[in-house]
């Protein structure tokens, strides 16, 4: 075809000066869907360890639009621009001058966005936010962006070569009805309001657009595989009306560890457990909480 490429696919694709010189360790993402609105509003925070001793003086973040950065914090500290260096928005992305850093030191980034982001309408061969009904009417919200990327729905380096390291938390507030999940383990539920946080850690690393949530009304049961290397925890969610099916129809997970460890070897994020998550599209290979 006779695609143009334009500086925001440069910006996106390529490591720039802007995101050369910093190695993403972990990610702490929190978010709050209004189903009614389709709207989010959420806080990112990127820890980072600087990865060369000469390197530019800006960061680059990106966040889709027309998703908002609302406040930014350095280290902890409200964020105030540099005399001489402005922030800069140029379309997806945000540059952000900071101060010198060497070599080996860890600093972090913290975004308060909110907006309307991007819906999938075909997840999830397009990407973005899903917004459906169960069968029964009910919400029922996802996301898919592996592609489009997942600053579609929070602040991220939104590139496939820099997972973070030391993995990532996904906290996602919901009404109290409803259930949310996220990957790796359950760490944490509190109650906020009329509204209920859900926790969810990784140990390992992930890559960006598989850190998803998946919010709904949702039952859970579970099982202990003897694998390889142990004990694996394995855990399925399923919506409260499908639990006769998924009881019959995940007995097929332990047969699939059995021929997967024996040909490929050792499911690779014991530490982070197996789910299986019933998801309103076709379903995704998201890392830990596989959309099913």
């Amino acid at each position: 075809g006779n695609h143009v490429f334009t500086r925001a696919d440069t910006l996106r694709g390529t490591i720039g000066p802007d995101r050369a010189w910093w190695d993403v360790q972990h990610y702490d993402v929190w978010v709050k869907p209004d189903y009614a609105t389709k709207t989010i509003s959420g806080r990112t925070t990127i820890r980072y360890v600087v990865t060369q001793d000469v390197h530019s003086d800006y960061l680059q973040i990106d966040l889709q639009q027309p998703l908002q950065v609302d406040s930014l914090f350095y280290d902890g500290k409200m964020y105030i621009n540099y005399p001489g260096k402005p922030y800069q928005r140029i379309g997806n992305i945000f540059r952000v001058p900071l101060p010198r850093s060497r070599k080996g030191e860890q600093h972090s980034i913290t975004l308060t966005y909110s907006g309307k982001p991007r819906e999938a309408v075909r997840a999830p061969w397009d990407g973005g936010w899903i917004w459906q009904k169960d069968a029964q009417g009910r919400p029922w919200m996802s996301v898919a962006c592996q592609g489009l990327g997942a600053s579609v729905w929070y602040p991220c380096k939104d590139h496939q070569s820099d997972e973070p390291d030391s993995g990532a938390r996904l906290r996602i507030q919901v009404p109290k009805d409803l259930m949310a999940v996220g990957n790796g383990r359950l760490e944490n539920t509190e109650i906020a309001g009329s509204d209920k946080i859900y926790t969810w850690a990784v140990q390992s690393p992930i890559n960006n657009y598989n850190l998803v949530p998946y919010i709904g009304y949702y039952t859970t049961f579970g099982e202990a595989y003897e694998g390889v290397k142990g004990k694996l925890d394995c855990n399925y969610w399923v919506l409260d009306y499908n639990l006769p099916q998924a009881k019959e129809q995940f007995k097929q997970v332990p047969q699939m560890f059995k021929a997967f460890e024996h040909w490929f070897g050792p499911y690779p994020f014991y530490e982070d457990g197996y789910k299986l998550v019933e998801s309103p599209h076709l379903g995704m290979e998201h890392q830990s909480a596989v959309a099913y």
